[in-house]
């Protein structure tokens, strides 16, 4: 079922910090976003998460640790339908994140919205 190389668990295991350093980076990049969200609704603007620039990098985070976590499990697994299950997780994590991606240049590009308690 595994096949356990010293250069395919090192390899799993680099992947797997990594990715656990994404997933946090993610998380700290949502909590900062719903904070502007906060901020936001009280200066009276109708706050909106998916036009939250931090909010999306911190989704799209997320969905990246996710895909490398699948890349690492897809190197160490032996078994070909468990192979072809992740390919399957793979492909739809990286359509993800490429949306994403492009949802938040389309956003930074466009500047996003005034916030009146800032200077333009």
């Amino acid at each position: 079922m595994f096949v356990f190389t010293t250069v395919t668990v090192v390899g799993a295991l680099f992947a797997a910090i990594i990715a656990v350093l994404l997933a946090v980076i993610g998380v700290v990049a949502v909590r900062s976003g719903q904070r502007e969200l906060a901020r936001t609704s009280e200066a009276g603007l109708q706050p909106v998460w998916h036009r939250q620039l931090r909010i999306l990098f911190g989704i799209n985070n997320i969905v990246f640790s996710l895909l490398l976590l699948c890349i690492a499990f897809l190197c160490i697994l032996a078994s070909m339908t468990v192979k072809y299950v992740l390919v399957g997780i793979i492909v739809v994590l990286f359509l993800c994140s490429i949306m994403l991606v492009g949802r938040c240049m389309v956003l930074a590009l466009r500047g996003g919205y005034k916030n009146p308690g800032r200077p333009a």
